[in-house]
C-alpha cells in the first residue's frame, strides 16, 4: 500500500432491506506486514467522511459502549 497516497473506497453493509453502500476517501498513513506471509496491514485516515459514514461510526459507538446500559438501569 502506498503510504500517503489517497484511495477511492467503498463500504458495502448488508441490511434486510439489501446491501447498503458508502463511498468515501482515504488517505492510506502507514503500511506492515503482516504476521501472515503476503499480507500485510495498513491504516488510513478519512478525507471529508460523507454523514452516513459519521452515523455508522457513532452507531457502533453506542451499540459496543457500556455508557447505554448503565442510563436504563
Amino acid at each position: 500500500m502506498l503510504v500517503g497516497a489517497r484511495f477511492e473506497m467503498r463500504l458495502k453493509i448488508p441490511g434486510t432491506d439489501g446491501v447498503h453502500v458508502i463511498d468515501f476517501a482515504a488517505t492510506c498513513q502507514w503500511s506492515r506486514e503482516d504476521v501472515t506471509p503476503g499480507s500485510y496491514d495498513s491504516g488510513f485516515a478519512l478525507v471529508a467522511p460523507p454523514a452516513e459514514f459519521v452515523e455508522l461510526v457513532d452507531a457502533l459507538r453506542f451499540y459496543f459502549s457500556f455508557h447505554h446500559l448503565a442510563a436504563s438501569a
